[in-house]
C-alpha cells in the first residue's frame, strides 16, 4: 500500500473509532499497524486513516480503498477504486448489508462476497 493512497476506514461513531485505534495499536505483540486518526494532523504520512466523518473528497490524497464499518452507505464511495463493506452476523447488520448489496448492484458495480466466517 502506498502512503499517498491510504486505506480509509469509516467508523460508526467516536467509540468505535477509539476501539479500532486501540486494536490497531496492539494488533500483534511484535507488530504495529501504522495508522492515524483523521483529525490528528498526521494523516498525510499514514497508510491507514480512521475517521467517523463522511468521505466527501476532502482528503489531500485520494485514498483508493474505502472500508465502511457503518450501516449506511457513504455517498463519497464512488471516488474510491475499491470499497469494502463489512457485514457481521447480526440480523440488523444483515438487513443493512442486503440493502447495500442491492444499492451497488442497481448502479452497475461489481459486488464480490467473501464469507470470512468459513475461513479456518
Amino acid at each position: 500500500m502506498q502512503i499517498d493512497n491510504p486505506l480509509l476506514i469509516k467508523c460508526i461513531d467516536k467509540q468505535q473509532l477509539k476501539s479500532l485505534d486501540r486494536l490497531l495499536d496492539c494488533f500483534c505483540p511484535r507488530d504495529f499497524l501504522p495508522h492515524s486518526l483523521e483529525d490528528d494532523g498526521s494523516k498525510n504520512s499514514s497508510p491507514i486513516i480512521i475517521t467517523e466523518r463522511d468521505c466527501n473528497n476532502y482528503y489531500k490524497y485520494e485514498p483508493n480503498i474505502f472500508m465502511n464499518l457503518c450501516f449506511s452507505i457513504d455517498l463519497g464511495f464512488s471516488s474510491f477504486n475499491r470499497v469494502i463493506e463489512i457485514v457481521t452476523r447480526s440480523d440488523e447488520a444483515k438487513k443493512f448489508g442486503r440493502s447495500k448489496y442491492q444499492f451497488y448492484r442497481e448502479r452497475g458495480y461489481e459486488v464480490i462476497n467473501h464469507d470470512v466466517s468459513k475461513l479456518s
